[in-house]
């Protein structure tokens, strides 16, 4: 709808009377910001974005007084590229991220440095070892760590990579120093947890939950099972295995995030700050003929939970604007009052943020109507990996525009998806001529912008403990 000049205004002077105004300690200090990332966190496994089995209460209840963003998508289908971008708000052809040993480079602009030279305490802690400071993911922070698996049996098997507790009370340990050191400076604490991650260590009460009247698992056999499930598929019976022990992980990380926000009430912080939980990428299940993640950009890897919850936030809202994790920084930017990064390529979604209280709806609704951003769209990336392909299409690159969707694979072949009658990715033939024709052209555009303002990515030897660790991660043969 196209409106006039003094229509625009008087709409422009009703969003001023009907914004929220923020009270003196709103206006003086700036939030504090967590970011929560769950790796391997599929978006159906929370109730608040369908699911029906009661797996994630703690974060259904978070969404109920969240912005819950229901069509959030991830950059890349596996860990380092992923949170690449979640930090620098860049293409994985941009940051360069494309292998296990490649490294950020130093002359990436990443969240963390933007907050840090804005005044924020800046630490990071995260169970996933191959976010190391090695590889450049320590950029922006005052105090970070990545915690590499110890080795487990003669198998080369792995021990199950730090608990969510103990990632926990490595960020508390830090805020509570920066406390006692600098006062109410304001924090910006990234944590990363693994508990949906292979190798499976869900406590049994969990997994009991889960099975039911269904035979005791042996997590180890189960393990070593999973690791071999790209070589070849795995029966009915052993893959509903594998999902019960994921499962009773997602449950897990749950109680995690629920002790973790109970923490930050304990602290004064919870409802000082702006908190966001979403996941690097999903997992498959035998959906398209494959497990785990990295070799494939179907939905169930790429999309992910994003749940935003704004300062003092009381009601739940639900934004079904298409959005990708480059969007996080810019967002938790604006919301800060820290300028962007000229070389972010994602939009803030700080105006999908204004439904904090009640009486906004009209306010929404007047927002939407004068949102002039371009028409989103998602582009996500499987570049080259140590890793072999084992089973399995070799994806390249996928584009969502509207309820479209378009994977390119490494032999210039396209597979067409209507997402809206066909969220399972099964029926191709459902799109139509014109519509391939647009999607193929958001496709060129998108290729074309992830072409631009690349840098080289560095390299670094991968020692055996690594190498290890990317055996029992399923990474590498």
């Amino acid at each position: 709808m196209r409106m006039t000049r003094w229509q625009r205004v008087i709409v422009c002077a009703a969003l001023v009377l009907l914004a929220p105004r923020p009270t003196g300690a709103e206006e003086s200090r700036s939030p504090n910001v967590v970011l929560v990332v769950v790796d391997t966190l599929r978006a159906d496994r929370l109730g608040s974005y369908g699911n029906r089995r009661g797996l994630t209460p703690f974060l259904d209840d978070l969404a109920k007084r969240s912005h819950v963003f229901t069509r959030a998508y991830a950059q890349a289908p596996w860990t380092n590229p992923s949170v690449a971008s979640l930090f620098t708000s860049r293409y994985q052809s941009q940051h360069g991220i494309t292998e296990f040993q490649s490294v950020l480079a130093a002359d990436e602009q990443t969240l963390a440095e933007a907050l840090r030279d804005a005044g924020y305490a800046t630490g990071g802690f995260s169970a996933n070892g191959l976010l190391s400071r090695r590889a450049g993911f320590d950029q922006g922070f005052d105090a970070y760590r990545a915690f590499l698996q110890l080795g487990g049996a003669a198998d080369r098997l792995m021990r199950p990579a730090k608990r969510a507790a103990e990632i926990t009370a490595e960020g508390l340990r830090w805020l509570d120093e920066v406390r006692a050191s600098r006062g109410a400076v304001p924090v910006f604490l990234y944590l990363h947890y693994m508990e949906p991650h292979t190798p499976y260590a869900p406590p049994p009460a969990l997994l009991e939950r889960v099975r039911g009247a269904r035979a005791p698992l042996d997590i180890e056999a189960l393990n070593r099972a999973v690791i071999l499930a790209n070589l070849t598929p795995p029966s009915p019976e052993a893959l509903r295995d594998m999902q019960d022990a994921y499962d009773a992980e997602v449950m897990a990380i749950d109680e995690g995030l629920r002790a973790l926000a109970a923490a930050l009430d304990a602290r004064g912080m919870l409802e000082t700050s702006l908190l966001v939980v979403t996941a690097d990428h999903g997992e498959e299940f035998e959906e398209h003929g494959g497990m785990g993640h990295g070799r494939t950009l179907y939905d169930e890897v790429l999309r992910v939970p994003l749940v935003i919850r704004t300062p003092g936030q009381t009601r739940g809202v639900a934004v079904e604007r298409l959005v990708s994790s480059v969007d996080v920084a810019p967002t938790v930017l604006e919301v800060a009052g820290v300028p962007p990064r000229a070389t972010f390529e994602g939009v803030s979604l700080a105006r999908d943020l204004t439904a904090r209280r009640t009486g906004s709806a009209l306010r929404r609704w007047f927002a939407r109507l004068l949102d002039d951003r371009p028409a989103p769209i998602v582009l996500s990336e499987r570049r080259p990996q140590q890793a072999a392909e084992v089973r399995g299409p070799t994806h390249e690159d996928a584009v969502v525009s509207g309820w479209g969707k378009v994977i390119r694979s490494s032999d210039g072949s396209r597979a067409f998806y209507a997402l809206d009658v066909d969220p399972g990715e099964r029926r191709p033939d459902r799109v139509d001529e014109g519509e391939r024709e647009h999607l193929s052209a958001r496709l060129q555009t998108m290729r074309e912008r992830a072409e631009r303002n690349r840098t080289r990515a560095e390299t670094h030897a991968l020692d055996e403990r690594t190498r290890g660790m990317l055996r029992a991660l399923g990474y590498a043969d």
